[in-house]
C-alpha cells in the first residue's frame, strides 16, 4: 500500500508531545520507510525511547 501512494502525510505531531514526536516517531517512521522488513526492531526501539521519554512527565 505505502509503495503505490502518491503521497504519504502524518499527524502524530498534533496528538502527541513534541520531545516523542521529533525524536522517536519521526526517524522510526522514516526508518520503516526505507527497510520496512526491520519493523520488529523498529517497534523495539519505539517502545523503549517511549518509555524513558514519558516516565520523566
Amino acid at each position: 500500500m505505502i509503495s503505490g501512494a502518491r503521497n504519504l502525510t502524518q499527524f502524530m505531531d498534533r496528538d502527541s508531545r513534541p520531545d516523542f514526536t521529533s525524536t522517536v516517531m519521526q526517524p522510526a517512521l522514516q526508518n520503516f520507510l526505507r527497510n520496512p522488513k526491520n519493523v520488529d526492531s523498529i517497534l523495539s526501539s519505539i517502545e523503549r525511547q517511549k518509555k524513558t521519554i514519558f516516565a520523566s512527565a
